[in-house]
């Protein structure tokens, strides 16, 4: 059994829909260099902010997205 998911282990396991993690999508971009270089001087790019799912451990609790939470107990046999 995976020792995450173990109701007697230490740690516990919180699903919240807030644990996501932002990130800036550089594929539609031709070169990241120069427009990281323009996007400083305040020129608009073709970058993606988005948010993907993610886990945090916080005091000994594990804040985890439900869609990581199912993976992880499709994972444990």
């Amino acid at each position: 059994m995976n020792p995450l998911l173990n109701p007697f282990t230490s740690m516990g396991i919180v699903e919240s829909l807030n644990a996501t993690e932002a990130y800036e999508d550089w594929s539609r971009v031709r070169s990241p260099a120069r427009a990281k270089r323009r996007l400083k001087r305040g020129f608009r790019q073709n970058i993606v902010h988005m948010r993907r799912p993610a886990a945090f451990r916080v005091n000994g609790v594990i804040y985890a997205h439900p869609e990581i939470v199912r993976a992880l107990r499709e994972a444990t046999p």
